[in-house]
């Protein structure tokens, strides 16, 4: 076999020879051609300074890219994470732009919120590119763990991160590099006072050493060739690295030793870790994805002649990392990394995903249909589900090819922590935030079903002590809809944030614990479930659904009184410590508040007309309906489709005629806008909400977009 360690000189002779011979290249040093035809320029892979582990690490890549998709990248050095992950993107490709990169894991979090606090106090002016860093570049596999060093000086008095105080110095690294990233993150979790300085990391520790400087961060792995020039009669230490208790967004494994470094007495243990990986942009061509994967892992052992940290290669490292990131990473890797083999690389079934009957899901995939085959040329036929568990299974699985899902299934999947679940997170690429859906939580009205004859207000009290039993063992039936719907996932989200109470817990000392209820739980489709929560054979039901959901109102004033009786709409929200779960002010991630408008008589009310189970507006939570493709569809001309739909979304809301007194906007498809409206400020809008745009939405949820519709709503903000 060919020695894969000779230079890469000797390789580029020997494939010149080759092409006097055979007439063909193998390496190909010329510009790169993006998928989409375009010129990228000379490929360049952004590793890290010359001193530090990822310069010689990524020696190892590039021979493997040379073997594999034959190309041969540059190793350029770079500050670190922050800059390469900026070449990543570059539309400069030939100004130092890269086609492959070595990143920290906190780079996501960081460009995301970085962007999402410069937009929140200046739109116009946040920094574009930090947008781009967090929606565009992808994971392709984890490559090994960095130690979080924290270099004092001993005269400094710190023993620990929360020693420092506005007297010292501490050096946070270079701007561009990862050190800087995690060091400003810790810092700003501990809301420390300091004088912070942004030298690069060698020169950094170099003056803690002389004293100058009380302390200075350096992210690498253990052990560093900087750290272990530092003599053994040095004036420094090595301290552990925590975050505060309720922001643990690092693992904390880890461990420093102190036969690592000559100045070191103690290990370090209980540190911070964070995750080295290999990322790629936009213009990357993952045809042969597989391939290059396959000959990383096989060839692993070998390039520890680059750097030893290869010996810590492993398909559990990057496992590890994607089970819990599926939205960052590319799907074929994380296909390779997880072996999932059922989802041939062929294109999905042409069918559109939708859900069962009469509902907001079938009436929005209609109108999708129809704007696909009228703009697209693409005919897709709805297919009917359960609802969103459903759909996603049918996407991994190469039966659906668009498909309509709730947004917080998306984060559901990932807690699960299994990698199958996390495939389908990946499976599901986002196209457009569409309308809203509502948390509706019924109930049965029959005084004779709850123990105090009184029954509850609020989910709160229907948890607690209101049901029905054996004084010690009160018992509910509540209706949670299908397991691979929506409705379950919300409505078990709801229910559990509830399992927090406890009456020893200080901070909630006047609320029942909730161990005390018998709860058995209801898988009935929301139709079926309406009649029995009417009867009394449940004593409630949950339906996420977008407004009005057919079974709770009618156009004929008795119709409700006479299909439904004894049922009422309750208020449905999160429990938390400051308020019991009776205001919607901390409504947690990815859902907000909401309203439903209640009193039956204004014309465009969510329950318009009669509606004795909604008398008045009742508090709620909601979540977005997001439209979803496979990321084996073809997304050539996605802006096109998506602005279609906006286009679609102007028509059903505003008359053609201003003056057209019958006219009346559809409710549906009032959110579906390009940028955010007030509640206050929307035409024709009774939600009492406010509507979050697409483009606004984008900022808050950056990632696993596709990625023509991640281009198409970066044109959105202005460059800078």
């Amino acid at each position: 076999m060919k020695n894969i360690l000779m230079s890469k000189s000797l390789l580029i002779l020997i494939t010149g020879w080759m092409l006097l011979i055979s007439g063909c290249f193998l390496i190909d040093d010329s510009p790169l051609k993006s998928p989409d035809g375009n010129d990228i320029g000379k490929p360049r892979f952004a590793s890290g300074p010359s001193y530090g582990n990822y310069f010689s690490y990524a020696e190892g890549m590039i021979d493997s890219a040379i073997e594999t998709f034959g190309i041969f990248m540059e190793n350029s050095t770079t500050e670190g994470t922050l800059d390469n992950a900026a070449r990543l993107v570059s539309d400069e490709a030939f100004l130092g732009g890269a086609y492959m990169a070595m990143v920290q894991e906190d780079i996501f979090r960081y460009t995301k919120n970085t962007f999402e606090s410069q937009f929140t106090v200046s739109p116009d002016s946040a920094d574009k590119k930090y947008l781009k860093m967090a929606s565009q570049i992808k994971v392709i596999m984890a490559l090994y763990n960095e130690d979080v060093h924290l270099l004092v000086n001993k005269s400094s008095g710190i023993n620990s991160v929360t020693d420092i105080n506005t007297g010292h110095i501490v050096n946070l690294g270079s701007p561009g590099s990862g050190t800087y990233i995690t060091s400003t993150t810790i810092m700003n979790a501990h809301s420390l006072g300091y004088t912070a300085k942004n030298d690069d990391a060698a020169a950094g520790i170099a003056k803690v050493v002389e004293g100058t400087y009380d302390a200075a961060f350096y992210v690498t792995a253990s052990p560093s060739s900087t750290l272990r020039s530092i003599t053994s009669g040095a004036n420094v230490k090595l301290i552990p690295v925590q975050m505060p208790d309720s922001q643990k967004i690092y693992s904390e494994n880890g461990t420093i030793r102190a036969g690592d470094y000559p100045f070191q007495d103690t290990d370090v243990g209980g540190n911070i870790v964070v995750k080295t990986l290999l990322a790629v942009g936009p213009a990357f061509d993952d045809t042969d994805l597989s391939m290059f994967l396959d000959y990383v892992f096989t060839h692993a052992d070998q390039y520890r002649s680059y750097n030893d940290k290869w010996s810590e290669l492993s398909l559990g490292l990057s496992m590890e990392y994607m089970r819990a990131n599926p939205q960052l990473c590319n799907f074929k890797a994380l296909r390779y990394i997880s072996g999932y083999s059922q989802l041939s690389d062929s294109s999905p079934e042409p069918y559109f995903y939708s859900e069962y009957g009469i509902s907001a899901y079938h009436d929005m995939a209609t109108e999708l249909i129809w704007l696909l085959s009228h703009n697209l040329d693409i005919d897709l036929r709805e297919k009917n589900s359960t609802g969103s568990w459903e759909n996603s299974y049918r996407m991994l699985n190469g039966n659906a090819s668009m498909a309509l899902v709730q947004d917080d299934l998306f984060p559901y999947l990932t807690d699960n922590n299994e990698i199958y679940d996390s495939m389908q997170a990946a499976s599901m690429k986002k196209v457009a935030p569409l309308h809203y859906e509502y948390v509706h939580l019924l109930i049965n009205t029959n005084a004779a079903n709850w123990t105090s004859g009184t029954p509850p207000t609020n989910l709160k009290e229907l948890l607690t002590d209101t049901a029905t039993g054996s004084a010690s063992q009160p018992a509910i039936h509540i209706n949670v809809g299908p397991k691979t719907s929506g409705t379950f996932i919300t409505a078990m989200k709801l229910i559990n944030s509830y399992r927090t109470m406890n009456t020893s817990n200080a901070d909630v000392p006047d609320v029942a614990d909730m161990e005390g209820m018998e709860i058995y739980y209801h898988f009935d489709s929301p139709s079926d479930a309406v009649t029995k929560v009417s009867h009394g054979t449940y004593h409630a039901m949950f339906v996420v659904s977008g407004t009005p959901f057919h079974r709770f109102y009618s156009h004929d004033t008795w119709s409700i009184e006479t299909d439904i009786p004894n049922t009422a709409l309750i208020p449905a929200l999160f429990y938390d410590k400051d308020n019991d779960g009776l205001t919607i002010d901390n409504t947690p991630y990815p859902y907000a508040e909401g309203v439903l408008a209640g009193g039956g008589s204004a014309q465009y009310e969510k329950y318009p007309y009669s509606s004795l189970i909604l008398p008045a507006d009742i508090a709620t939570v909601r979540v977005r309906a997001m439209l979803v493709v496979s990321p084996l569809f073809n997304d050539n001309n996605m802006d096109i489709f998506i602005k279609s739909i906006f286009r679609k979304s102007y028509y059903k809301i505003y008359p053609a005629d201003p003056d057209d007194l019958d006219f009346m906007p559809d409710p549906l498809w009032v959110p579906v806008k390009k940028e955010s409206l007030s509640a206050a400020a929307a035409d024709y809008d009774t939600y009492n909400d406010d509507v979050t745009g697409a483009k606004e939405y984008f900022v808050k949820h950056p990632f696993g977009w596709t990625k023509e519709s991640a281009k198409y709503y970066l044109t959105m903000f202005p460059d800078n």
